[in-house]
């Protein structure tokens, strides 16, 4: 009688590789979800950034202040065809300060017109990315 030859793996042997693919798997994941958070908080500074060019620009046309709130902003430029709400499509991506945080948003406000503003992001779980300008700085 011949002796038959089984070829495959066994039980054990497939549930170990199992196990390790869990195990990278929960290693790379929520690596990967921070990496993704960073990188949408890098397009919300960089709208931040845009907003900031686009208060200078304005201040060049209408001498001497800078724009009153984020309509005046909105109804001046084509930032709302150019910019996206990176943590959520849907919402807003610029709104003034006093309509509350989201994620994503860029807020415009400012104290004095003639000197200051401030462009505030909201970043992952409403935390704040300030950037606070005075007059001549950039």
């Amino acid at each position: 009688m011949k002796n038959k030859i089984y070829r495959g793996f066994t039980l054990v042997e497939l549930m170990v590789v199992v196990v390790i693919i869990g195990i990278i798997a929960a290693i790379a994941i929520p690596n990967f979800v921070k990496v993704v958070d960073k990188s949408r908080e890098a397009t919300v500074k960089s709208n931040m950034h845009t907003v900031q060019f686009v208060a200078e620009l304005y201040k060049v046309d209408n001498p001497p202040k800078y724009p009153d709130n984020a309509t005046t902003i909105i109804n001046t430029s084509n930032i709302p065809q150019k910019f996206k709400n990176p943590f959520n499509p849907s919402d807003p991506a610029l709104q003034d300060k006093s309509d509350g945080d989201i994620e994503g948003v860029v807020e415009y406000d400012t104290e004095d017109p003639y000197n200051r503003y401030t462009i505030t992001g909201i970043g992952r779980n409403e935390q704040s990315l300030d950037l606070t300008l005075v007059q001549g700085e950039l």
